[in-house]
């Protein structure tokens, strides 16, 4: 029987990698705190949870951008901070808020980051934003989402179709094989494992990608624990994603709108310049 009462509260905002696709800018500022736009790329995820009433937000990050990161986003808070449109956005997240910080001591991947969140997930359900993808659109990307969520109760990502065009902007991983199941929402059958370069799309075809919005029951953490225990190393969210899907405990919501990784220089470019366009357009 389906639960009438869920409600998904909580998200998870993982900025504790090193940013080495976007060097040598990386090398003394954190790559979430690059601005697309007039604001840093990890706002569009947070001001996506505020919009569909997200209170709880969980922001992760490593040793060395803590202090950064942290005192960014709560310096916005102070009235000492300049008065400007970014600022009063910004300080409005913080506000509405409750607001923890996890610390990842050691750059182990973004699944290790993930687990360090499981006591503040406890026993709900939960959102993943990576900041490093941003989405432009009239409805929000997670306000897309979220209603497959409920209406099937399974795990959601997001997908993206991306032509031969613009596959250049992404990095090679993410790529989905799936099966339609009704309206936008769609039954995953495979995730392909992360390859070297970009994402390749052959000329006139369009690919079903991965794009970092994910909605998941705590038994996510499961799913990680069982892969923890046979993969070594650095902990990424791929095995994982690709164990949920072998056992269809996920599905996919296509999302309407723009999707950009911002994460490399030609979707950095390529956000920035969608943003410009809009604004001479206006």
């Amino acid at each position: 029987m389906k639960n009438k009462t869920l409600k998904v509260k909580k998200i998870l905002i993982p900025m504790a990698g090193e940013g080495t696709r976007m060097m040598p800018l990386t090398r003394s500022l954190p790559k979430e705190l690059l601005p697309v736009g007039y604001k840093p790329m990890f706002q569009y995820a947070w001001e996506e949870a505020l919009e569909v009433g997200i209170k709880d937000v969980c922001v992760i990050v490593n040793a060395k951008k803590k202090a950064a990161i942290h005192d960014y986003i709560l310096g916005s808070a102070s009235e000492k901070q300049i008065k400007s449109r970014y600022c009063t956005e910004l300080k409005k997240l913080v506000l509405s808020c409750n607001l923890t910080f996890i610390c990842q001591p050691e750059p182990r991947g973004v699944a290790d980051a993930l687990y360090r969140c499981k006591g503040f997930v406890s026993n709900e359900p939960f959102i993943i934003a990576l900041p490093d993808n941003v989405f432009f659109s009239s409805t929000p990307s997670l306000k897309q989402m979220l209603p497959a969520f409920y209406q099937y109760q399974k795990g959601v990502l997001g997908l993206i179709k991306v032509s031969a065009r613009e596959a250049k902007r992404f990095g090679n991983c993410g790529k989905i094989s799936c099966t339609h199941k009704g309206r936008n929402v769609y039954q995953l059958n495979k995730l392909y494992r992360k390859k070297p370069g970009a994402f390749l799309v052959k000329e006139g075809e369009v690919a079903m990608r991965m794009f970092s919005r994910q909605i998941f029951f705590p038994d996510y953490f499961d799913y990680m624990e069982r892969v923890r225990d046979r993969e070594g190393g650095e902990q990424d969210d791929v095995p994982v994603l690709q164990q949920m899907i072998r056992e269809k405990a996920l599905l996919g919501c296509v999302l309407k709108g723009k999707g950009f990784d911002v994460g490399n220089w030609r979707g950095y470019f390529a956000a920035n310049r969608y943003l410009m366009n809009r604004l001479i357009a206006d």
